[in-house]
């Protein structure tokens, strides 16, 4: 997982802390449930929406 951090890049399975750490902060959730919400971040202007279950990313978009 660190070598995916590194490269900052995003994959299934990912915690929403080790998505941070990958691609910056959030700027935008639809709920305050951690773990269990969509999480859209803003890295260097590229933007990414990133849905977590059970705080797992399940559905990545953009980038």
């Amino acid at each position: 997982m660190w070598a995916t951090i590194d490269e900052h890049q995003v994959k299934p399975g990912m915690s929403e802390l080790e998505t941070r750490m990958a691609i910056g902060s959030k700027v935008h959730n639809d709920s305050s449930t951690v773990g269990n919400r969509t999480i859209t971040y803003d890295q260097a202007g590229k933007k990414w929406s990133v849905t977590y279950v059970d705080n797992h990313a399940t559905t990545i978009r953009g980038g």
